[in-house]
């Protein structure tokens, strides 16, 4: 287990409450939103949106994207992975 921040990708089907909701499981996981994405939306069934964390724990990330998952809005797995800081940009 290592501590980065992390980006996510959520393959999703359009609805209300999405974003609600994927904010209401990162908290539940401990996992803090830096930031979402939604570009506008062409087909409904194939929407998708990215939000990147805070520094926090891969296992953490993992169990969010498991509950994710198992939504019914969610079309397939999100894809997770850790940011790396671009050279000069490291912190500390």
């Amino acid at each position: 287990d290592y501590t980065s921040a992390f980006y996510v990708r959520i393959p999703f089907i359009d609805g209300l409450g999405i974003v609600r909701k994927v904010g209401e499981l990162a908290e539940t996981h401990g996992v803090s939103v830096n930031s979402i994405l939604q570009n506008a939306i062409a087909d409904r069934m194939m929407a998708d949106c990215v939000i990147t964390t805070e520094e926090c724990k891969l296992s953490q990330v993992k169990a969010l994207c498991a509950e994710l998952e198992k939504e019914e809005f969610t079309r397939a797995a999100p894809l997770c992975m850790p940011l790396v800081a671009a050279v000069g940009e490291q912190s500390g």
